[in-house]
């Protein structure tokens, strides 16, 4: 059960952000200390890995260094999964692989500090 909490933190940390491939560039972000994390919604939104999966990344992320692109990244995510793996990545942050549960195929990486 631990994971899941552990999951669900990272996923509230970096919601989209794990789409768009965000680095040490977005790292206010990343780890809630930017100008818009008192507006992120702290009730969790139940969700599922095909619909995050679907949010298509903003144009051009770099015009919002240390804000959120809403509504997406003012929203807290709850999302079940299967933990297929964890890779420290050199930018300092962990890459986490979940599965859904119903299909073992669909996958993402959330990023988390």
């Amino acid at each position: 059960m631990m994971w899941r909490a552990i999951l669900g933190a990272a996923v509230l940390l970096v919601s989209a952000s794990a789409a768009c491939g965000y680095g040490t560039e977005r790292w206010q972000v990343k780890t809630g200390t930017d100008r818009d994390a008192r507006s992120v919604t702290n009730l969790p939104k139940p969700t599922s890995i095909a619909e995050l999966t679907s949010i298509v990344a903003p144009a051009h992320p770099d015009a919002r260094r240390n804000s959120r692109f809403p509504p997406t990244e003012l929203t807290t995510f709850q999302v079940m999964g299967t933990l297929k793996g964890i890779k420290r990545e050199v930018d300092d942050d962990y890459h986490i692989v979940i599965a859904d549960p119903a299909n073992p195929r669909m996958t993402m990486i959330v990023e988390a500090p």
